[in-house]
């Protein structure tokens, strides 16, 4: 499995002024791999007129991005921020940073995961088994979790 780090920023003003919702950052040499402008598709009446702003990526579970704290993660990721939206003014409009991680966030799958996945019911009575390595081969997303969680709905309901 690898981790996961996500920065909010909640800001007074839109980052991503067109509009967009979810942008994947393709670059090596940025720290984030996904923009996510939350506010774009929930409106910021619900958060008090705040913008939310979502920069998150996937990390090893050693990383020292896991050891920092919320205004150090931002100060690294703000140049990389200026490459998207040069004239965006954090001291204006930063309100406020949060952050979230977890050490198993995705699974990393590997040759033959086929033949490695286990079965939902377990040994124990009453005990199954469906989390996100089960959505093979497709990558993880809400929909296939929702699909897995009727299959075992219908599976335990049998019993």
């Amino acid at each position: 499995w690898i981790g996961s780090l996500n920065l909010i920023l909640i800001l007074k003003e839109k980052f991503l002024t067109d509009n967009t919702y979810w942008l994947n950052i393709n670059e090596e040499s940025f720290p984030f791999l996904a923009l996510v402008e939350h506010t774009n598709v929930v409106s910021s009446k619900s958060f008090d007129k705040k913008h939310i702003l979502y920069l998150g990526g996937y990390y090893e579970k050693d990383h020292s991005i896991y050891k920092k704290g919320e205004k150090e993660i931002f100060n690294d990721f703000k140049p990389f921020l200026k490459k998207i939206n040069s004239n965006y003014d954090f001291e204006k409009n930063l309100v406020g940073l949060k952050k979230y991680s977890c050490f198993f966030s995705q699974p990393v799958i590997s040759t033959n995961h086929s033949k490695k996945l286990l079965e939902y019911k377990t040994p124990l009575k009453n005990i199954y088994l469906c989390n996100m390595e089960q959505i093979y081969p497709w990558d993880r997303g809400v929909n296939y979790a929702i699909k897995e969680g009727i299959k075992m709905a219908g599976l335990i309901e049998k019993e």
